[in-house]
């Protein structure tokens, strides 16, 4: 059963993320989950040795050319990817849960002396993992991400930019008036759907 709800809560991500995707008829490409287990991959080879709590760090407004909610999913789709990855091979990795993270970086944002490494070792966080994600020129984008531990600040992995085919302005437009709040209410619907088909 708990095999299943995980694999309903990975399927709620992705359909999430198509539901921003989907924006218009043309709006973008759909989410292919081999360009996030590709990524997962590759960080989780440098996670080595005991067992690690992973923080993915929000993004932020202002270091995205895309909307905040499709950046957000971008991450869910990652956190979903490295959740499957983890669990496969037994690592014992988990991932800090993303309500707890988004109140630590508003409290950063807010607060002048606030203490970034201090509150992820409160979350008990040991590595955080952080995105880039670029405008390629001639259109879609390159995501990539790093792995850094949050004691000392060393760089435990890294990814290659990857290429997602991704209407930007489309995007923009289309998630303008719409949080991701009310994203997630439309996959949850869905999942809610899906539970009852994996019963």
């Amino acid at each position: 059963m708990w095999r299943s709800l995980m694999v309903a809560g990975a399927r709620l991500v992705l359909f999430a993320f198509s539901l921003v995707l989907a924006g218009g008829a043309d709006a973008a490409s759909p989410l292919d989950p081999r360009a996030f287990r590709g990524i997962a991959a590759r960080l989780d080879q440098g996670l080595d040795g005991s067992p690690l709590r992973i923080a993915i760090r929000p993004f932020a407004a202002n270091e995205v050319p895309i909307s905040v909610a499709t950046a957000s999913l971008f991450n869910d789709a990652l956190m979903a990817a490295l959740q499957e990855r983890f669990r496969t091979a037994g690592t014992g990795h988990s991932i800090v849960a993303r309500a707890e993270l988004n109140q630590i970086f508003r409290e950063a944002e807010v607060f002048y002396d606030f203490d970034l490494a201090e509150a992820l070792k409160s979350a008990k966080a040991d590595v955080l993992v952080i995105g880039r994600i670029t405008r390629a020129p001639e259109g879609g984008v390159f995501v990539s991400y790093r792995a850094n531990l949050v004691s000392t600040g060393q760089v435990k992995a890294s990814t290659e930019p990857v290429f997602i085919a991704y209407d930007v302005e489309s995007d923009l437009d289309a998630n303008s008036a719409r949080s991701l709040e009310q994203v997630i209410d439309d996959a949850a619907r869905h999942f809610i759907r899906q539970l009852g088909e994996i019963r």
